[in-house]
């Protein structure tokens, strides 16, 4: 039943993507690298910039948008997620276009818990206006003193057809103890291919809950 209830609302989220387009945008994660069997799901706050650049229009905007992630996993190594993430920002004078931010897509994570490192991989796939993307994501789970996880990070690129690189997401989230974590990330394509792509950093930096 709970299984059913995350994959319904992992449908809607991924059903409404498709329907809104997706835009550019660096995704907050608030999940650990390590996995833990059991549907949980995650809810979160950011603040964040956002763009797109088509041949006839292209927006670059800042504002603030709300995730909700389903996650389901059968055992310590594979899980199961779907994510929709809602927003929007004011423009900067660079572009023209719609300020809405809509985001989601569908997960699956394996990890590869060591004595003292968890390292994963979390492929998605998501809708990326009119194409779908495939989103291959490497996460590096670190422990602290008292947490057998306490920092995750994280290296994410969106694939489009022929395997092309839209995006290199660079990121990090800390865990607290009670359920909180704080994601921070950027997409460094913007940075290194500036002349080329012409819009400032994409960016975002949130805070996310856990329910179990």
């Amino acid at each position: 039943m709970k299984y059913g209830t995350a994959l319904g609302l992992a449908s809607l989220g991924v059903i409404l993507s498709v329907a809104a387009g997706v835009t550019g945008c660096v995704s907050p994660l608030f999940e650990k690298a390590s996995i833990e069997p059991g549907l949980k799901f995650d809810a979160g706050v950011s603040a964040t910039s956002y763009a797109q650049q088509l041949a006839d229009y292209g927006f670059y905007a800042v504002g603030l948008r709300g995730d909700v992630i389903a996650r389901y996993a059968w055992n310590h190594k594979i899980e199961l997620s779907a994510q929709f993430g809602f927003g929007a920002g004011c423009f900067s004078d660079i572009y023209d276009g719609q300020p809405l931010l809509v985001d989601g897509g569908l997960g699956l994570k394996f990890a590869f818990p060591c004595k003292t490192i968890t390292p994963a991989l979390k492929i998605e796939i998501e809708p990326y206006g009119p194409e779908v993307a495939v989103a291959p994501a490497f996460l590096l789970g670190i422990p602290g003193r008292k947490q057998s996880e306490a920092v995750t990070l994280g290296l994410r690129t969106d694939l489009l057809r022929g395997f092309i690189p839209y995006g290199l997401d660079v990121f990090g989230i800390i865990h607290g103890k009670k359920g909180f974590s704080i994601f921070a990330g950027l997409d460094m394509l913007p940075l290194i291919f500036y002349e080329q792509i012409q819009y400032p950093p994409v960016a975002t930096i949130g805070i996310g809950y856990t329910i179990k």
